[in-house]
């Protein structure tokens, strides 16, 4: 039980925020995607900028918990919570990617690739499923089975969301 409270306290502490900040900024994007793609605009130079900037600010976000995640835990929920700073070095990465993912889900639904989504969720869902297989793991290993298979996951889809809006481009004005 200790060691969900500790995972649950990383969890929280590393997802809620970028999640309402991730819906937000996928909300936003979405209308914008869907008008500019409405319009035959380009979305290649805005798209870069936004990537560029969650980059920047998920990079921060993990310099940060990996220099200061237990201390950071330790002074604000008390010292036996240090560990969920620990914790929290191993799951910034993939709460970090996954708050890139939710942020640039969008692309999927403005330029109508519903279906290619969904393969991906259910492919995500298989993998991520996958970790039921692992035989009696510590704590540790699983977080580092789990942390992989999501992240690697989590790299595909922003890679499917990217390859979306190349397509578009490419699309919008054929070559010659």
């Amino acid at each position: 039980r200790e060691m969900v409270g500790i995972f649950d306290l990383s969890r929280q502490v590393l997802n809620l925020p970028l999640a309402l900040l991730g819906i937000t900024i996928s909300q936003v994007l979405l209308q914008n995607l869907a008008e500019k793609k409405n319009q035959s605009q380009p979305v290649i130079s805005q798209m870069k900028g936004i990537l560029i900037f969650l980059f920047l600010f998920i990079a921060i976000e993990i310099f940060v918990i990996q220099l200061f995640g237990p201390g950071l835990f330790g002074w604000a929920f008390g010292d036996p919570w240090r560990t969920s700073g620990e914790v929290s070095k191993l799951l910034v990465i993939n709460f970090s990617l996954n708050f890139l993912m939710s942020s640039v889900t969008a692309v999927f639904t403005a330029f109508r690739r519903i279906k290619l989504y969904s393969i991906w969720q259910v492919s995500y869902f298989i993998a991520i499923t996958s970790l039921v297989f692992l035989s009696e793991p510590t704590l540790n290993a699983f977080l580092r089975t789990y942390v992989i298979i999501d992240s690697v996951m989590l790299i595909l889809g922003i890679l499917l969301a990217i390859k979306v809006i190349a397509s578009y481009e490419k699309q919008r004005r054929p070559e010659n």
